[in-house]
């Protein structure tokens, strides 16, 4: 199988830089940004700083997560907090006298045409209860605050998923575009159909373009088997998941599906994975045992989301990770 991987999600250059510099950069390591969060250029003047930093052939793998079908809060979202039993509009613009979720007309077309009772945000962080649809959006109830509204946080409507055939054209641009660099790849959001994949490959400069599918939302096993064969990789995503099919619902699709991952392709596991990290410089030992479970499940790598892109100690965590893989492949 190899070395299992570390893919560390940065939100800026300096980031990369900073793990450089404290030598943490090795074969297992990779590095993740979220081009949901950014506008084209953004993403392609990160890809031209990381082509510099690295001599001809050593650059470490580089994922630009595509948006595919995971739907946003726009980058005008001011951060605001909410409360529970309060009204929230999800709408095209700020509606008066009430707090406002702003979307943009894609979104809005999309989540109309699911007819919602529920609406979530920020991995569910915030769940609306919808009271009335409008042309312009979704006047509800606030049923749990435990997070901010803040820009480009994902939308879920639990149980629904829409299945898309082509990329976005923020998508198509962006592999375009990046694609020619030999070490980058992609992992597609909200992968739901072959067509889905086959577009992003379409547009794609490589001929043998690296595609991780994320697994955000229930999928067949008759889904899972047709993509199975055109993703190089797969990302089992449970901060969505958990939206999606509830707590529960979420632990028992990741417990069958994991069941499953020494027979498939290469897996990976992310979701705050070692979130206590965040704040302190290794994680808990209920997370260092989960992580071992995931390992002797099969799984070949993790994605460390917040515990890089906002932890405090992003460079020792990777390095802590590094040293408690390293020594599961030994013991094994």
């Amino acid at each position: 199988m190899g070395e299992a991987s570390i893919i560390a999600t940065c939100r800026a250059l300096d980031q990369v830089k900073t793990f450089i510099e404290q030598g943490v950069v090795s074969p297992r390591l990779c590095i993740r940004i979220n081009s949901s969060h950014m506008d084209v250029e953004s993403v392609i003047q990160f890809v031209a700083g990381y082509d510099d930093l690295f001599s001809a052939g050593a650059h470490p793998p580089l994922y630009i997560d595509l948006q595919g079908g995971k739907f946003r809060l726009t980058s005008e979202q001011p951060v605001m907090s909410v409360q529970e039993g309060t009204q929230l509009f999800i709408g095209l613009a700020p509606k008066q006298g009430t707090p406002t979720a702003l979307i943009d007309g894609f979104t809005l077309r999309a989540l109309q045409s699911m007819q919602p009772e529920q609406i979530g945000i920020h991995d569910g962080k915030v769940i609306v209860d919808v009271l009335e649809t409008t042309d312009t959006g979704f006047l509800g109830t606030v049923r749990a605050a435990t997070g901010k509204l803040m820009p480009r946080k994902g939308i879920n409507v639990p149980g629904r998923n829409i299945k898309l055939t082509e990329l976005s054209s923020k998508d198509a641009t962006i592999v375009q575009r990046a694609s020619a660099k030999p070490y980058v790849r992609f992992a597609l959001s909200f992968v739901s159909t072959v067509e889905e994949v086959a577009s992003l490959r379409a547009h794609s400069l490589q001929d043998t373009v690296f595609v991780a599918g994320k697994v955000e939302h229930a999928m067949t096993p008759a889904d899972l088997t047709a993509l199975e064969s055109v993703v190089d990789e797969w990302w089992v995503c449970r901060g969505d998941l958990g939206v999606q099919l509830g707590h529960l619902g979420m632990a028992k699709f990741v417990h069958d599906f994991t069941a499953t991952v020494p027979r498939r392709k290469r897996t990976i596991i992310a979701g705050e994975v070692v979130q206590t990290a965040v704040g302190q410089k290794f994680p808990s030992r209920g997370e260092m045992c989960h992580l071992y479970e995931c390992m002797a499940a099969g799984y070949a790598g993790m994605v460390l989301s917040d515990e890089t892109a906002f932890g405090k100690f992003p460079s020792e965590i990777v390095t802590w990770c590094g040293k408690f893989l390293g020594d599961f492949e030994k013991e094994i």
